[in-house]
Parts: structure tokens; C-alpha cells; sequence
């Protein structure tokens, strides 16, 4: 819920909104479709909500990691988001994030706190997640 927070603070007022689990996100690429549930999301686009899920790829996407989930989070969604479309994806593992910048096909480790590349001036503390 700490990131969550520190989202909603940064996009008040802004015409991109944070979103947090459960809520669906349909992704398609080549004809495949899946439906995957992350944790938290920033979406700009309104008009991909739809009644059931959202229908595209989010701007932001950040997945929790548990420990059953860790290799999917890492590698297998990472994959997917990165293939639909999604501009930036963080992995927050503790007080560890890796921060994936698509756009540039940048990768970063980082320790407490992670900077958007996408939202200039979104700066986010994790540490409280541990």
C-alpha cells in the first residue's frame, strides 16, 4: 500500500491514475491474448477500462514479489508486458527494485527508492515494503 500512496499523491490532479490489484489487464500480441492481474498500475489511456478488465497495455506496471511468484515476475511478465507494450515495469523485492525502461531496453538495480524514467519527478521509497 506504501507505493500505492506515494502514487496517488504524485498523480493528484494528473490525468494518468494509479491503479492497484485485483483488477484484470487483457494484452494481446500476435494474436495471443492474456490476462494478467499486477499489482499496482499507472494507466493515461481511460478509454482502456472496460467493465471486466483493462484493454491494453498500462503506461507503468509494478509487481510485488512473493516468492512463488519470483521467477514469473522477473522473467515470464516481464516478457509479456515488455511484448504488449508496456513502457516501464518495476519488480520490487524488499527494498530491492529492478526497473525495466522498455523504451530504451534499460534494466536498472536499485536499492530503497526507484525514479520513473516515464513520469519525471516520480520518485518512490520502497523501503517500507520490507
Amino acid at each position: 500500500m506504501n507505493i500505492f500512496l506515494q502514487f496517488s499523491a504524485y498523480f493528484k490532479g494528473k490525468t494518468c491514475k494509479p491503479y492497484y490489484a485485483p483488477i484484470g489487464v487483457r494484452l494481446c500480441k500476435a494474436g495471443k491474448e492474456k490476462i494478467l492481474q499486477p499489482d499496482l498500475l499507472v494507466l493515461c489511456n481511460t478509454s482502456k477500462i472496460e467493465k471486466r478488465y483493462i484493454n491494453g497495455a498500462p503506461d507503468l506496471v509494478v509487481e510485488i514479489v512473493s516468492e512463488s511468484s519470483k521467477k514469473d515476475d522477473k522473467v515470464l511478465k516481464m516478457m509479456i508486458y515488455k511484448e504488449a507494450g508496456v513502457k516501464e515495469y518495476w519488480v520490487v523485492d524488499g527494498n530491492r527494485i529492478i526497473r525495466f525502461w522498455f523504451e530504451k531496453d534499460e534494466t536498472t538495480m536499485l536499492i530503497d527508492t526507484v525514479e520513473s524514467r516515464i513520469f519525471e519527478g516520480l520518485v518512490v521509497d520502497v523501503s517500507n515494503e520490507v
